[in-house]
């Protein structure tokens, strides 16, 4: 997957450097096995241009991660597309929860479906800010 060991001109806003450093496991985790299956959806023939999966149990909730279209080709509809693909993935259809987080691209995701969360007061997180940096030093 050559995205993932994208130029510097073609990272995503929200990883600056984290998709190479997580270069190796991202594709790995992205194949529909294990009870976290994911599906995903490419584009580009030659080069790829953009990407885009979803982390689900396939029943009950599905998470869109990496929603990604390089520099190049940003503007005409590629990424919008490509989240219409993994909505429209069958192993989703069942699903009653599809979250995702954006730091910037809240009208892309509202155009193709998602508001924002009803009750955010019930959802929480762990952040680990160096997940990126590699293991920690001895």
């Amino acid at each position: 997957m050559d995205l993932w060991r994208a130029r510097p001109e073609n990272r995503a806003p929200w990883n600056g450097a984290a998709i190479r450093s997580s270069s190796p496991t991202i594709p790995r985790s992205s194949i529909s096995t294990g009870s976290t299956p994911s599906v995903r959806a490419e584009v580009g023939e030659r080069e790829q241009l953009g990407f885009a999966r979803a982390i689900t149990d396939r029943a009950t909730f599905a998470y869109l991660a990496d929603v990604f279209v390089v520099e190049s080709e940003r503007g005409r509809g590629l990424g919008q597309w490509l989240v219409e693909c993994v909505r429209a993935h069958p192993d989703l259809a069942g699903v009653r929860r599809f979250v995702l987080v954006t730091r910037d691209a809240h009208a892309l995701y509202e155009r193709c479906g998602w508001r924002a969360l009803a009750k955010p007061e019930r959802y929480m997180e762990i952040v680990r800010e160096n997940a990126y940096a590699g293991p920690p030093a001895s």
